[in-house]
């Protein structure tokens, strides 16, 4: 396929200290390879996507809840400026596209093979590294990457950086010549290094300047540099585990096609292996010379991959995939017997749980299908920049890796790696895409299903049905419960040996295998060695003759790994509070383990200390997930709660419902809709002789919930029908939420609700200005039924959103409220509420109040002190400490959901 290419990069680079600008005269030989004459030149120059915060980087930042860039002062930001353009020694023309996409019209179009000289002068304002480490940090080191003009090869590719290192550059001869940069820093880089001149022939230079100390290393002619990290590993044993490591990639891929590979410590950071070296030292069970090895290994295997001359960001798959299914035969072939525990296997404890026998290349299911079980994965074939972060770094390499396991184990013995390495070599030299990947393995061998499983979220689940034996064989019934087909292998077990094993065709269908009697077999199963990404393994073992548990229960303190011949059971100690139960201590007996299950189910036996009675609560729930997210899920369930609302005064609420989730494909975006059905039954015990109207009811609810939200602006807008036999009423809530340029937040919120109908006889069902009765019990208060004290100071987002205390807070006709905060400093704010209501057969009555904010950890921790509402100047009145509001929760959940935005 031809392109433009470069056949010579000559720089001369002068470094700023005082401004820390590059000063760079560059010159480029550009060659129109491309089967048509091109009368355009398109450039990159990622340097300039530093420039503000309105660039498509600045918006990436955003997507992933990273303020950093964006409250940024202008001097740690990086930008371009361009002085001059010579075409041929003739001054010519280059404009900006968008932010770090530039272009030149040629005064006379370039014929095909054609070339000419061009000639750019400009500075590159260096941003500081702690956004990307590239760029410069308040120690002058410096790491250079991108910030120089390359022309795009192909027309499409105007590709913007989004900080996931794929800029589209083929391999180019460089030459550099650096002046002017700190002395007492030493120089790295994966050109070759000959004084202040750089040289060398490869894909996408990078230049290093620091005092953190390289280790360098010569392994088969090639000079391998890294950064150093573990003193605990002497420079011989590195050097043995580097020359086992490049020696298995030779063996597999083939010679390395540049002579130098640099191992940076932003590689180190940004790449990581997400297996061992995500634990904590103190608790790390593998040696260190483990830990490095397979550090490097997932270094060298991605570094590998990258010379790959793809189109990284259109098919990101094929570099996922050689890396991840390189790491994969490594650790098989090296270490087959490795556990994913490491040496905690050894300890008693440890081994009562599945995952002390978990290997540690069955990471490789387990990372994708923590995705898919939840229906967050996506497509490989999806473009690189759209792909959520734990995708691309975690769940898509892991399951394209297993792709080309499953795609290996259809040949015969080493044709599929000599078929790859021949593959690998060739895509070094020429322009390769993901077709011709295709017609070089899965137009043969029947592997056609190999299109299909890279360009679908399709799901696959084999089944094994109850096992019959007949006078002479063993009837096996395999159940394709998707209709997707993948490879698979059937297993005969015996005493936990394996002792018969086969190759099936692609099931579509129910199939029926005979196998002989004679093997004498306990067991039959499938995906016995958990090597592919099956999204249900609960169904793919089954006793010989035994029709009813097939799987042993075995109940486990904590969570663990799915152990697909077990039934399992978890249970987990837990602790509540409120004011009227006080600590509430139980356990949770539940069936979810790692992974996500569609079914699952809770139950919550519990004691309450203060109120000395048994507590807790019941819930079950089943989602159905869709591929095409129309809609994205649908959950239906119920549960069960009982606890005290009053002191020795005990509440039940029965709640069955169905949710409507409606998603967006593109799951960079948290952006939704939900809507729910539910019918909601109290029963509470009566606080008199006579139980009431407020203390046993019904009520059918109907939520619609639309929010788009991320780290500058949210968005949310909520409605609620309700019916029940004493009233209907209708109910919304829209509020917008957002950071200004001067990073105050101004948050604006309006409340509407009002009764088709309400012949109660108290306001417990009314709307409410500053406290709701929550009558449906689905606020978390700890004290809901105080009217004094720090528990009744409590304060929600709901309904009114007062903050100030009213003696005539209830409306039971309607009520619409307005509340506004404006951010001054850091956590303190400003707020502001006024809202009209009505009572029935009174007239429409006004309220405001209005005082300062404390936001230390929104909608978890926040106080309110009131200063000036309708009742008057509020500091100067009795008991004013009775007055400050707070938002208070334990919701370890939330807090955890709130940390890892951005992450999936």
């Amino acid at each position: 396929m031809g392109q433009i290419s470069v056949s010579k990069q000559d720089m001369h680079i002068t470094y700023d200290a005082l401004n820390q600008e590059l000063i760079i005269n560059q010159k480029l030989q550009i060659v129109n390879r491309l089967h048509q004459k091109v009368d355009t030149i398109y450039w990159l120059n990622w340097a300039n996507a530093y420039t503000n915060k309105n660039t498509k980087l600045a918006k990436r930042f955003i997507e992933n809840y990273d303020l950093s860039f964006h409250f940024a002062r202008e001097k740690n930001r990086g930008k371009v400026k361009i002085h001059s353009l010579l075409i041929n020694n003739q001054l010519g023309n280059i404009q900006n596209l968008e932010s770090d996409i530039y272009y030149s019209v040629l005064d006379k179009p370039l014929k095909i093979n054609d070339s000419i000289q061009t000639t750019i002068n400009y500075r590159v304002k260096l941003p500081n590294r702690k956004f990307t480490g590239y760029g410069i940090d308040n120690r002058q080191n410096m790491e250079l990457r991108n910030f120089y003009f390359h022309p795009i090869a192909f027309p499409y590719q105007k590709y913007c950086d989004k900080n996931i290192d794929n800029y589209p550059e083929f391999p180019t001869r460089f030459y550099i010549q650096l002046k002017g940069f700190p002395t007492k820093k030493d120089i790295y880089s994966n050109l070759h290094i000959q004084d202040n001149r750089l040289s060398g022939k490869l894909i996408n230079p990078i230049i290093i300047f620091t005092n953190q100390r390289y280790d360098t290393y010569i392994i088969n002619g090639k000079k391998i540099c890294i950064a150093h990290q573990n003193d605990k590993i002497n420079k011989v044993s590195k050097q043995f585990l580097l020359n086992k490591i490049m020696s298995y990639l030779k063996d597999n891929l083939g010679e390395y096609p540049y002579d130098k590979i640099l191992i940076s410590l932003n590689d180190l950071k940004q790449n990581k292996v997400y297996g061992p070296d995500l634990l904590p030292g103190f608790i790390n069970p593998y040696t260190d010379e483990l830990l490095w090895e397979s550090e490097i290994l997932h270094q060298l295997s991605l570094k590998y991959a990258q010379c790959l001359q793809t189109d990284k960001r259109k098919y990101p798959w094929l570099s996922f995939g050689i890396a991840g299914f390189t790491e994969y035969e490594y650790i098989e072939k090296n270490y087959p017997d490795l556990k994913l525990l490491g040496n905690l296997e050894q300890y008693r404890i440890a081994r009562l749980y599945y995952a002390s026998q978990v290997k540690m290349n069955e990471k490789y299911p387990w990372l994708y299908l923590y995705m898919a079980r939840m229906n967050q994965d996506q497509k490989l074939t999806t473009p690189l920049d759209v792909l959520s972060n734990f995708n691309r770094k975690v769940a898509s390499p892991s399951k394209a890796g297993l792709g080309l396991v499953m795609l290996r184990d259809m040949y015969a013995e080493k044709v599929f790696e000599n078929k790859l390495k021949s593959f690998f070599q060739s895509g070094t030299q020429t322009f390769i895409t993901d077709d011709d990947f295709y017609r070089t393995f899965a137009h043969q061998n029947n592997a056609r299903w190999f299109r299909k499983y890279i360009s679908s979220r399709d799901r696959y689940d084999y089944k094994i049905k109850p096992i019959k034996t007949r006078n002479d064989s063993i009837e096996i019934r395999i159940q394709n419960k998707t209709g997707n087909q993948i490879p698979a292998t059937l297993y005969g077990i015996r005493n936990d040996s394996i002792v018969y094993q086969k190759k099936l065709p692609q099931i579509a269908n129910d199939t029926l295998i005979k196998i002989p009697k004679s093997t004498r077999l306990t067991m039959a199963g499938i995906n016995y060695f958990n090597n592919y990404p099956e999204i249900q393994n609960h169904n793919n073992f089954k006793k010989v003759n035994h029709f009813i548990f097939n799987r042993p229960i075995q109940a486990r303190l904590y969570q663990d790994f799915d152990n697909p011949m077990k039934q399992q059971i978890f249970i987990n100690p837990y602790f509540e509070y409120n004011y009227y139960d006080g600590v509430i201590l139980g356990g949770q007996i539940y069936n979810e383990s790692f992974l996500h299950n569609n079914f699952f189910y809770s139950i919550s036996p519990s004691y309450a200390t203060k109120s000395d009675k048994l507590t807790g609560s019941i819930s079950a729930s089943y989602n159905q997930y869709f591929s095409n997210f129309k809609p994205y899920a649908v959950k239906y369930g119920f549960n069960y709660k009982y606890f005290h609302y009053d002191n020795d005064l005990a509440y039940r609420r029965l709640n069955p419902y169905v949710e409507i989730k409606l998603r967006k494909p593109n799951l960079r975006k948290r952006k939704g809709e939900n809507l729910l059905f539910q019918f909601m039954y109290i029963d509470k015990d009566p606080k008199g002789l006579v139980q009431t109207e407020n203390e046993n009811y019904k009520v059918f609810d109907i939520k619609y919930k639309i929010f788009d939200v991320n780290v500058i602006k949210d968005f949310y807008l909520n409605t609620d029908l309700q019916f029940s036999e004493k009233f209907g009423k209708i109910s919304a809530m829209a509020r917008y939420r957002f950071l200004s340029n001067q990073n105050r937040q101004w948050d604006f919120r309006i409340f509407a609700g009002a009764f088709f109908y309400n012949q109660t006889h108290s306001h417990y069902f009314s709307f409410a200005l500053d406290r709701p009765t929550d009558y449906l019990f689905q606020y978390n208060y700890y004290g809901r039924s105080e009217t004094s004290g720090i528990f009744h100071q409590q304060f929600v987002w709901a309904e009114g959103g007062f903050k100030s205390f009213f003696d005539d807070q209830y409306a039971n006709s309607f009520i619409i409220s307005n509340n506004v905060n404006i951010g001054i400093w850091k956590w303190f704010n400003l707020y502001g509420d006024f809202a009209w209501k009505k009572n029935k057969k009174l007239p429409v009555r006004f309220f405001y109040d209005s005082g300062v904010r404390i936001n230390l950890v929104q909608d978890y921790f926040e106080v309110f002190f009131p200063v000036y509402s309708g009742l008057g100047f509020e500091p100067q009145q009795d008991k004013y400490y009775q007055k400050i509001r707070m938002v208070f929760t334990i919701d370890i959940n939330g807090l955890f959901k709130m940390v890892r935005r951005g992450w999936y």
